[in-house]
């Protein structure tokens, strides 16, 4: 009887408790609220180079951003603009210097620092 009541008490905690994911392409995606215009030439001609210091995530610990879901949605984001085009003129190199993020609590804001530098 002790055991039964001990193993209802974990299954109940266990279920309290879940498995971090990573961040989700799609919430990462830049949508614009107004239609923006670019230079003509500068359709499809942004290639995203390389994206540096994301981190895989911990199913059990905190969500994180990687490198190539940070990528991806850097691409769909250029996209949606006309920007981007694989092996165009510009290369956009991208690091993520810091993720602030809370473990815990009532607002769960995610605020970004990255680096962005586009080269010719």
């Amino acid at each position: 009887m002790k055991n039964l009541k001990l193993l209802a008490i974990l299954v109940a905690t266990s279920l309290l408790f879940g498995c971090a994911s990573g961040a989700k392409i799609e919430n990462m995606v830049y949508t614009p609220a107004d239609e923006q215009r670019f230079d003509s030439s500068l359709n499809k001609q942004v290639d995203v180079a390389s994206v540096l210091g994301g981190e895989t995530t911990n199913p059990a610990w905190t969500s994180e951003i990687s490198n190539e879901d940070f990528s991806a949605a850097v691409e769909q984001s250029l996209s949606a603009q006309g920007l981007f085009g694989e092996n165009g003129r510009y290369q956009l190199q991208i690091t993520l210097l810091e993720v602030d993020q809370p473990l815990f609590g009532m607002d769960f804001e995610v605020v970004s620092h990255i680096k962005y530098v586009l080269t010719d």
